[in-house]
């Protein structure tokens, strides 16, 4: 028996079966990579048309289909699959879903403030103005998936990095009720930030605005413990290219809108602010993607450009792929609890916090220094 197995394991090795589909084409039957058949099958007339088109003979789409076979065959250990396309669009699909949780919370990071209410306007005011840093971590494994079935490289890339924010942003304190209101703005580009080189061949681009409102549910002398409820809004748009002329190049965007509901508590020891909340949010949220000008002849290995031309120009194998994903406001919740320490040292206010989404398996954290009163 053992002998059996190290002759099977020999020959899985040695002499791999790859999947193969016979499909006509045209009156013309051939084997093509099971890839090209599913292709073939999405549009099927637009094929047939593009190759009767060209005049091309059965002996010539039989050959063109053995090399296909070929090329992929060929391909497999450097893609590491033997359904690029496939890969690629299921791939750039599951980041679309997954940038449909990150900018949720990459909202939720703007416009924390660790007083759960600030005080009123009048007669003595008090309001602050600052800037905001926050990330929200980001699972990035599928799209170098789908960028290695592309052959575009991501040797240095990790399985998870931080879409960041920094964002200015304000709060002034109510009059006759005990309410707060908050505003905060957002812009980012990371090719004017030197952020390009580290993560090339990605670069991002978006704007989000937003603004919160809270009132004091109650409040307790001892230590400045302070109970607040709170509601807001918040709007990103923007984009996320990944540019590599050599292979392909494609783009992502997107926007989000996004309800939210909080609760927060907080207390003051000298000039330490302990806070901890929790936050509700709602958003919807649409992605679309499209990888354009893909150069197949550069993707596949092999001596087999002739057949990857036809096929190209035939439609069998695409230069352009898209889809996208989207999410409701009562499909794409996000509890989320949030926390940290506030410094109070005068007229200057300093903001450290973090935040988990239970759902989404987010985590996020924030930093804002602000002048205060």
């Amino acid at each position: 028996m053992k002998k059996i197995l190290a002759a099977l394991s020999f020959c899985i090795m040695f002499f791999p079966v790859f999947a193969n589909t016979k499909i006509t084409v045209n009156g013309t039957t051939i084997e093509v990579p099971d890839e090209i058949a599913t292709i073939y099958k999405e549009n099927q007339s637009e094929i047939n048309a593009a190759i009767l088109k060209s005049g091309a003979t059965a002996s010539e789409i039989q050959s063109v289909a053995k090399n296909l076979v070929n090329a992929y065959n060929a391909s497999k250990s450097s893609l590491g699959t033997l359904t690029p396309y496939t890969t690629a669009k299921n791939g750039l699909n599951d980041f679309s879903s997954e940038l449909c949780n990150v900018f949720p919370n990459t909202q939720a990071q703007q416009n924390v403030w660790a007083k759960s209410w600030i005080g009123y306007l009048i007669p003595k005011p008090h309001f602050g103005v600052g800037i905001n840093m926050g990330v929200a971590t980001m699972d990035i494994s599928s799209i170098t998936g789908a960028m290695k079935a592309l052959s575009i490289s991501t040797t240095d890339f990790p399985d998870k990095l931080v879409m960041p924010t920094i964002a200015a942003d304000a709060r002034i304190g109510g009059f006759i009720l005990p309410f707060d209101i908050g505003f905060a703005i957002c812009s980012l580009d990371t090719s004017k930030m030197g952020l390009d080189d580290k993560i090339d061949p990605v670069s991002a681009d978006y704007f989000s605005v937003g603004g919160d409102i809270r009132y004091k549910v109650f409040e307790l002398n001892a230590f400045e413990t302070r109970f607040s409820a709170g509601a807001g809004l918040y709007y990103t748009k923007g984009s996320i290219k990944i540019d590599d002329s050599k292979y392909a190049s494609g783009k992502f965007e997107f926007d989000t809108t996004s309800f939210f509901l909080s609760a927060q508590a907080s207390a003051k020891f000298l000039i330490f602010v302990p806070f901890a909340g929790m936050k509700v949010m709602f958003s919807k949220t649409n992605v679309d993607w499209s990888v354009n000008d893909i150069k197949w002849k550069k993707i596949l290995s092999g001596n087999y450009d002739s057949a990857i031309e036809k096929a190209i120009a035939w439609k069998l194998l695409p230069s352009r792929v898209s889809g996208g994903a989207d999410s409701g406001f009562f499909e794409d919740i996000h509890p989320l609890v949030f926390g940290g320490v506030g410094l109070d040292a005068g007229p200057i206010d300093i903001t450290f916090s973090a935040s988990f989404d239970f759902l989404s398996q987010i985590g996020g954290g924030a930093f804002s220094l602000r002048v205060a009163l």
